[in-house]
């Protein structure tokens, strides 16, 4: 028989390196392969499967493989196929664990007469809204249902206890109600979602051995790919089918991302101990990025700690491959991604923490006529409160009479509830619902001389630039602090700043409100279609998570923010001693650089939406000398805001005489007294603003 390494050499021209070799060939009963980025995981997994195969140690029908999605799933049947389909006509069988799951759950109801709950798939948002608002008798916003699936998602799949459930951080008022109703609607309705399909099959697998035996009798070998993205109930589902077979699990607890869904990357670290004679093995050299960005994406990883000491080592030699480009704003990159687009050969994908960040770049690619294709719906940006905001003054401007948007910032306006009801039975006797919350009888003196100054305004608005009459809601009209006292500190003001910011960009491409509010409208429903021009464009918008097992020639990261990689809630969490939130961020940013081939373009300012932010922290740590050396504004220590005029909510104005490497900086104030200030702090709680960008004392 021809050796498989022999094979792959010569059909192909795939010259295994010795650690992938010693993998394919290893023969221990438990095996936990532990396979950097770009190192030919895929590869080894399908080339180990058929030495198997064709030495006679197994069949193709008695091999099963699993993995965290479709499209792995998907992918690796297509590498088998592509590399062996001459020699093995027989496919081994390649899933995820949840079809595994489904197919135990068919067995035991054919085998015993039961009836399977259905799927609850898209029924489930709609019952969870239903339930949230009996609970609390409030809507449920889309950010905040999504943050109640992965809380759901996040309980299910770590098998917390109900009693333990005041341990977690978990967002949702009165989340263990919630649960539970949720739990006994789909039992009454005999349904089951995504996480009740891996507990019923745990369940079946347990309680009923003559399942277990008919199922599991199938298979002598069980593989497990991107092990790290496996919960805690998959691993017990893992370990339960895996009594007396032949294991081969892999992953990279370095790339586990999906913590927040229930990931268990603790699998990996214990899984040795689990398995006493299982061998470790480890596939360290990446062959996809360029030599600086494997070392510079090894310094930041390796400031985590829960993982293996591992290192992975560049196939290739090239270097200048990672590019800054500093902004005076944020706002300014998406001009720039376009000049890259057009003038970058290959492949190029766009990278973002949240899926909002792709709006105005799906906004410049239609106008620019450029094919791309989107991998999510970034349709929820338009839900968000501050857009929904903007859009009602912007409407109000146009139609002075449209009550609907009156309602919705009335109460920003110094309107009570009975100005409100005031003007929704007397608006016909008026000209715009402004003129109608003046003459309200209820209206005090101090709200009618602001509504007064807010009418004018308003009269002003249709024959400015949309752009200009963000800047005025946001100024003029006390938007702005409106929106300061709403989003509070923190990740809430950060996101807040994000949205206003992809306002403005947006608006800045348009001469009228009336063209800006259709464009918008556009956008929307262009979103919804998700998928853009289609898969095989050259273009790529991803968010981190969905380019996971992706590789583009060029990636370019957007938002690189403090609050937003890493968030701020884990910045907090670290200073409080849990660290693992922190390493958490720390492997998403690896995911993210560790996507390119030949060239990854990072942007970085100190603004926001003329707000002052503080760059990424993994900027430092990944660029290190050199990236201080490129661009001092944007190095890690604060000493750029030597000079600087700042404004403090209690001190007044002042200027910053002293600035280091260290959090702490000294500001001397109109009156001359002299302060020491922790500089993070002040920033994030909205104690210290930066003014115009470049003044000095």
């Amino acid at each position: 028989m021809e050796q498989i390494t022999e094979y792959l050499k010569e059909r192909f021209e795939i010259s295994l390196d010795k650690q992938q070799e010693q993998a394919v060939l290893a023969e221990d009963p438990q095996i936990l392969l532990l396979a950097v980025p770009g190192s030919g995981k895929t590869t080894v997994l399908v080339s180990r499967i058929a030495h198997r195969i064709l030495t006679g140690k197994t069949e193709g029908k008695r091999v099963l493989t699993l993995t965290f999605s479709r499209e792995a799933a998907k992918d690796m049947k297509r590498r088998f196929l592509t590399l062996f389909s001459e020699k093995i006509p027989l496919v081994p069988r390649f899933s995820t664990i949840h079809s595994f799951c489904y197919m135990v759950l068919e067995y035991y109801a054919k085998r015993y007469r039961r009836k399977r709950p259905e799927l609850i798939d898209g029924q489930g948002a709609a019952l969870l809204r239903r339930i949230y608002q009996q609970v609390n008798e409030e809507y449920l916003t889309d950010d905040m249902l999504e943050s109640l699936v992965n809380d759901i998602s996040l309980v299910n799949n770590l098998m917390i206890p109900r009693e333990e459930l005041k341990d977690y951080e978990i967002t949702a008022p009165n989340f263990r109600e919630i649960l539970d109703r949720y739990e006994q609607a789909k039992k009454e309705q005999n349904l089951m979602d995504y996480d009740d399909m891996l507990f019923f099959a745990l369940t079946i697998l347990q309680k009923a051995p003559a399942v277990r035996e008919a199922v599991m009798g199938r298979y002598d070998e069980i593989y497990l790919d991107e092990a790290q993205d496996t919960s805690k109930l998959q691993y017990e589902i893992l370990n339960l089918i895996g009594k007396g077979k032949r294991l081969f699990v892999v992953g990279d607890e370095d790339q586990c991302i999906y913590s927040f869904r229930g990931a268990y990357p603790e699998g990996l670290t214990e899984f040795p101990a689990r398995y006493p004679n299982a061998k470790v093995l480890k596939i360290e050299m990446n062959y996809r990025c360029p030599a600086d960005l494997v070392d510079q994406a090894n310094a930041v990883i390796e400031l985590n700690r829960n993982r293996y000491k591992k290192k992975m080592v560049p196939a290739s030699r090239q270097r200048d491959s990672v590019a800054v480009q500093p902004l005076e704003d944020y706002r300014d990159q998406y001009q720039h991604i376009l000049e890259e687009i057009q003038n970058t050969a290959g492949t190029v994908a766009v990278l973002y923490r949240n899926n909002e960040s792709a709006v105005p770049v799906v906004d410049l690619l239609e106008e620019q006529g450029v094919s791309y294709y989107c991998k999510e719906n970034s349709q929820r940006f338009f839900s968000s409160f501050v857009v929904r905001d903007v859009t009602a003054y912007l409407n109000l401007a146009l139609n002075p009479k449209s009550l609907p948007d009156f309602e919705r910032i009335c109460y920003q306006c110094y309107c009570s509830r009975m100005t409100l009801i005031y003007v929704k039975y007397n608006l016909a006797r008026y000209d715009s619902v402004w003129e109608a919350a003046i003459d309200c009888p209820d209206t005090s003196y101090a709200s009618r001389k602001r509504l007064v100054q807010i009418m004018e305004e308003m009269g002003r608005f249709a024959k400015k630039l949309p752009r200009q009459v963000i800047d005025l809601i946001e100024s003029r009209l006390g938007y702005g602090e409106y929106l300061k006292k709403r989003s509070g500190t923190g990740i809430n003001r950060i996101n807040a700043a994000l949205k206003l910011n992809i306002l403005k960009t947006l608006a800045g491409r348009h001469t009228t409100v009336r063209e800006f509010l259709s464009a918008l409208d556009f956008l929307s429903r262009r979103l919804g279609q998700a998928e853009g021009s289609g898969k095989e464009c050259r273009v790529t918008l991803s968010s981190v998570h969905s380019s996971k097992g992706l590789e583009f020639d060029t990636v370019i990261l957007l938002d690189f923010i403090d609050g937003v990689l890493p968030t701020l809630q884990a910045l907090e969490d670290a200073d409080a001693g849990d660290r693992e939130p922190l390493e958490g961020e720390t492997r998403l940013f690896y995911v993210a650089v560790t996507r390119a081939r030949k060239k990854l373009l990072i942007f970085t300012s100190s603004f926001c939406n003329d707000e002052y932010v503080t760059k990424s922290r993994f900027l430092t740590r990944f660029f290190g000398e050199a990236y201080q050396g490129k661009n001092t504004e944007n190095a890690g220590d604060q000493s750029w805001l030597k000079g600087r005029r700042v404004v403090h909510k209690l001190f007044g104005e002042g200027v910053i005489k002293k600035a280091g490497p260290q959090d702490q900086i000294t500001v001397r104030f109109a009156k001359g007294e002299i302060r020491e200030l922790s500089y993070r702090v002040c920033i994030d709680s909205g104690l210290l603003t930066i003014k115009e960008t470049g003044q000095r004392a």
